[in-house]
């Protein structure tokens, strides 16, 4: 039960308090089981063991890939990736970048299958910037609501019932410790939305 039920709860006339108390004290278990995990992942994603090697962007977005076709062709989504040169090096935890754009790319599926996306579409676009490379994942579903736009990497915000509003407060504690930056907007010149992720390029 979302906080939002639990305010129409104290709306009704013959209020169960019993069922109010329940509901509440599972609220706050949740929220100490995320806060639990965000600590987990910020201590693992900061660490100075973390297994850092020269990573390919190309290959991450591959792998990531991989994870997610099963989801990818259960709602027929089209799929597309294109990289800007295949030899982009960046010096990050393999597991850890496969994390973030596994967890982009399932909340753009999840977008698509919960809006009934008419011929959904998402699709990787990496691109060089200086010292920098981007990583676009865009999509072509309802788009970020600019209500939400400012709130969506805050820890425990979500705008599906059944979220903790964890994934992307996780995508951005992982981009930042290697450097980089997350963000969110909508897409050029056609509907959807966009999440761009940037790290630093390794020169050699």
């Amino acid at each position: 039960m979302t906080a939002g039920a639990m305010l129409r709860l104290l709306d009704r006339d013959n209020l169960d308090r019993d069922l109010l108390r329940r509901q509440c004290q599972r609220i706050v278990d949740q929220v100490a089981r995320a806060g639990d995990i965000i600590d987990r992942t910020r201590r693992m994603a900061t660490k100075r063991d973390s297994v850092r090697t020269l990573v390919s962007v190309a290959e991450v977005l591959t792998e990531s890939v991989q994870f997610v076709r099963h989801d990818l062709d259960r709602i027929d989504v089209r799929f597309s990736l294109a990289c800007a040169g295949s030899d982009a090096l960046v010096q990050a935890d393999r597991i850890q970048l496969q994390q973030v754009f596994v967890n982009l790319l399932m909340n753009a599926i999840q977008i698509h299958r919960h809006a009934r996306t008419m011929m959904p579409e998402i699709m990787i676009e990496t691109s060089d910037h200086g010292a920098s490379v981007v990583i676009d994942i865009l999509d072509n579903g309802p788009g970020i609501d600019p209500v939400n736009a400012e709130r969506l990497f805050d820890g425990f915000f979500t705008t599906r019932a059944e979220g903790l509003g964890l994934g992307l407060g996780i995508c951005r504690t992982i981009v930042a410790a290697h450097g980089g930056s997350i963000e969110a907007g909508a897409r050029s010149h056609a509907p959807g939305a966009r999440f761009s992720v940037r790290l630093p390029l390794h020169r050699t």
